[in-house]
């Protein structure tokens, strides 16, 4: 449901969260909505808990839609 365009940047800033390259996860990107048009939405989030690595083991955040 992500657009084929935000996929990959979604998932880098994801993972560069997960691993420890970013203090906080931020990322707005497009999917399709209810009435499958095209809605941009913002997620944030923040590792709460990471493991001896700096791995992030739990997350949270929210999905709004802009």
């Amino acid at each position: 449901m992500i657009h084929p365009d935000d996929r990959a940047p979604l998932a880098q800033a994801l993972a560069d969260h997960i691993t420890g390259k970013s203090e906080y996860f931020e990322a707005s990107f497009r999917a399709r909505n209810e009435h499958g048009d095209w809605a941009w939405f913002l997620q944030r989030g923040q590792a709460v808990e990471r493991d001896a690595e700096g791995k992030a083991v739990h997350l949270i955040g929210t999905t709004r839609d802009i």
